[in-house]
Protein backbone atom coordinates (compact mmCIF):
# COMPACT_ATOMS: atom_id res chain seq x y z
CA UNK A 1 0.00 0.00 0.00
CA UNK A 2 2.79 2.42 0.82
CA UNK A 3 4.62 4.41 -1.83
CA UNK A 4 6.88 6.28 0.59
CA UNK A 5 9.02 5.25 3.54
CA UNK A 6 7.10 7.45 6.03
CA UNK A 7 3.81 5.87 4.95
CA UNK A 8 5.29 2.37 5.18
CA UNK A 9 6.43 3.10 8.75
CA UNK A 10 3.00 4.55 9.59
CA UNK A 11 1.20 1.49 8.19
CA UNK A 12 3.47 -0.86 10.14
CA UNK A 13 2.64 1.07 13.32
CA UNK A 14 -1.09 1.15 12.47
CA UNK A 15 -1.24 -2.65 12.03
CA UNK A 16 0.89 -3.30 15.10
CA UNK A 17 -1.22 -1.02 17.31
CA UNK A 18 -4.49 -2.39 15.86
CA UNK A 19 -5.58 0.93 14.37
CA UNK A 20 -6.54 -0.83 11.13
CA UNK A 21 -10.15 -1.94 10.79
CA UNK A 22 -10.45 -5.03 8.61
CA UNK A 23 -13.77 -5.86 7.02
CA UNK A 24 -14.54 -9.26 5.54
CA UNK A 25 -17.58 -10.63 3.80
CA UNK A 26 -18.60 -14.26 4.11
CA UNK A 27 -21.44 -16.39 2.82
CA UNK A 28 -22.30 -18.82 5.59
CA UNK A 29 -24.42 -21.95 5.73
CA UNK A 30 -27.29 -21.16 8.06
CA UNK A 31 -28.27 -17.89 9.68
CA UNK A 32 -26.95 -16.74 13.07
CA UNK A 33 -29.59 -16.51 15.81
CA UNK A 34 -28.75 -12.85 16.46
CA UNK A 35 -28.45 -10.40 13.56
CA UNK A 36 -25.28 -8.89 15.02
CA UNK A 37 -22.96 -9.46 17.91
CA UNK A 38 -19.57 -10.35 19.26
CA UNK A 39 -17.86 -13.71 19.03
CA UNK A 40 -15.20 -14.20 21.69
CA UNK A 41 -13.55 -17.62 21.75
CA UNK A 42 -10.00 -18.59 22.72
CA UNK A 43 -8.19 -20.33 19.85
CA UNK A 44 -5.13 -22.55 19.58
CA UNK A 45 -3.46 -24.62 16.89
CA UNK A 46 -3.64 -28.37 17.49
CA UNK A 47 -2.31 -31.34 15.52
CA UNK A 48 -4.85 -33.02 13.26
CA UNK A 49 -4.62 -36.19 11.12
CA UNK A 50 -4.73 -33.93 8.05
CA UNK A 51 -2.24 -31.38 9.42
CA UNK A 52 -2.61 -28.53 11.87
CA UNK A 53 -6.06 -27.21 12.76
CA UNK A 54 -7.22 -24.28 14.88
CA UNK A 55 -9.65 -25.19 17.63
CA UNK A 56 -11.54 -23.51 20.44
CA UNK A 57 -9.39 -24.15 23.51
CA UNK A 58 -10.56 -22.62 26.79
CA UNK A 59 -7.46 -23.81 28.68
CA UNK A 60 -4.56 -22.91 26.38
CA UNK A 61 -6.18 -20.81 23.65
CA UNK A 62 -5.35 -17.19 22.89
CA UNK A 63 -8.10 -14.57 23.09
CA UNK A 64 -9.83 -13.97 19.74
CA UNK A 65 -12.68 -11.52 19.12
CA UNK A 66 -14.79 -10.85 16.03
CA UNK A 67 -17.75 -8.51 15.55
CA UNK A 68 -20.32 -9.70 13.02
CA UNK A 69 -23.58 -8.59 11.47
CA UNK A 70 -25.96 -10.21 9.02
CA UNK A 71 -26.20 -8.10 5.87
CA UNK A 72 -28.80 -10.30 4.20
CA UNK A 73 -30.27 -13.79 4.64
CA UNK A 74 -31.86 -16.32 2.31
CA UNK A 75 -34.47 -17.93 4.52
CA UNK A 76 -32.68 -20.08 7.06
CA UNK A 77 -30.19 -21.68 4.63
CA UNK A 78 -27.63 -18.96 3.87
CA UNK A 79 -26.52 -15.59 5.19
CA UNK A 80 -24.19 -12.87 3.98
CA UNK A 81 -22.12 -11.66 6.92
CA UNK A 82 -19.87 -8.71 7.51
CA UNK A 83 -17.04 -9.71 9.84
CA UNK A 84 -14.68 -7.35 11.69
CA UNK A 85 -11.90 -9.19 13.52
CA UNK A 86 -10.49 -7.28 16.50
CA UNK A 87 -7.66 -9.78 16.92
CA UNK A 88 -5.73 -11.56 14.21
CA UNK A 89 -5.50 -15.26 14.96
CA UNK A 90 -4.90 -17.90 12.31
CA UNK A 91 -8.24 -19.02 10.77
CA UNK A 92 -10.08 -16.92 13.36
CA UNK A 93 -13.01 -16.00 11.12
CA UNK A 94 -13.43 -19.55 9.86
CA UNK A 95 -13.52 -21.01 13.39
CA UNK A 96 -15.67 -18.20 14.80
CA UNK A 97 -18.28 -18.75 12.08
CA UNK A 98 -18.26 -22.55 12.33
CA UNK A 99 -17.97 -22.92 16.11
CA UNK A 100 -19.16 -19.62 17.54
CA UNK A 101 -22.13 -19.00 15.25
CA UNK A 102 -22.72 -22.60 14.14
CA UNK A 103 -22.79 -21.31 10.54
CA UNK A 104 -19.72 -22.53 8.63
CA UNK A 105 -18.46 -20.49 5.70
CA UNK A 106 -19.68 -21.82 2.36
CA UNK A 107 -16.95 -24.03 0.87
CA UNK A 108 -14.99 -24.41 4.13
CA UNK A 109 -14.67 -28.18 4.48
CA UNK A 110 -11.81 -27.90 6.98
CA UNK A 111 -13.95 -26.23 9.66
CA UNK A 112 -17.49 -26.77 8.40
CA UNK A 113 -17.35 -30.37 7.21
CA UNK A 114 -20.12 -31.58 4.90
CA UNK A 115 -22.43 -28.75 6.04
CA UNK A 116 -20.20 -26.29 4.17
CA UNK A 117 -21.15 -27.72 0.75
CA UNK A 118 -24.94 -27.45 0.38
CA UNK A 119 -24.66 -26.40 -3.28
CA UNK A 120 -21.47 -28.20 -4.28
CA UNK A 121 -19.46 -24.96 -4.22
CA UNK A 122 -15.86 -25.85 -3.40
CA UNK A 123 -14.34 -22.35 -3.12
CA UNK A 124 -14.10 -20.73 0.31
CA UNK A 125 -16.63 -17.87 0.25
CA UNK A 126 -14.66 -15.47 2.44
CA UNK A 127 -13.60 -12.11 1.03
CA UNK A 128 -11.24 -9.47 2.46
CA UNK A 129 -13.51 -6.53 1.59
CA UNK A 130 -11.87 -3.43 3.05
CA UNK A 131 -9.14 -1.87 5.16
CA UNK A 132 -9.76 1.41 6.99
CA UNK A 133 -7.05 3.25 8.90
CA UNK A 134 -5.97 6.78 9.84
CA UNK A 135 -3.64 8.41 7.35
CA UNK A 136 -0.50 10.35 8.26
CA UNK A 137 -2.55 13.57 8.51
CA UNK A 138 -5.32 12.00 10.61
CA UNK A 139 -7.77 11.55 7.74
CA UNK A 140 -9.43 8.13 7.56
CA UNK A 141 -8.49 6.10 4.50
CA UNK A 142 -10.51 3.16 3.19
CA UNK A 143 -9.45 0.73 0.50
CA UNK A 144 -12.05 -1.71 -0.85
CA UNK A 145 -11.44 -4.87 -2.86
CA UNK A 146 -14.01 -6.04 -5.41
CA UNK A 147 -15.35 -9.57 -5.19
CA UNK A 148 -13.55 -12.19 -7.25
CA UNK A 149 -15.40 -13.37 -10.37
CA UNK A 150 -16.30 -16.67 -8.68
CA UNK A 151 -17.68 -15.05 -5.53
CA UNK A 152 -19.56 -12.44 -7.54
CA UNK A 153 -21.20 -15.23 -9.57
CA UNK A 154 -22.31 -17.00 -6.38
CA UNK A 155 -23.71 -13.80 -4.85
CA UNK A 156 -25.66 -13.00 -8.02
CA UNK A 157 -26.89 -16.58 -8.58
CA UNK A 158 -28.25 -16.66 -5.04
CA UNK A 159 -29.96 -13.29 -5.49
CA UNK A 160 -27.89 -11.17 -3.11
CA UNK A 161 -27.75 -7.48 -3.99
CA UNK A 162 -23.98 -6.91 -4.20
CA UNK A 163 -22.64 -3.37 -4.16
Amino acid sequence: LAKTLPMARWLTKAFKERMVQKTYWALVCGVPQKKEGLISLPLSKKPDPLGEKVRVDKEEGLHATTYYRVLEALGSRLAWLELNPKTGRTHQLRVHCAEGLKTPILGDGKYGGKEAFPFGRKQLHLHARALTFPGLKGNMMTFEAPLSKELQETFLELGFEVV
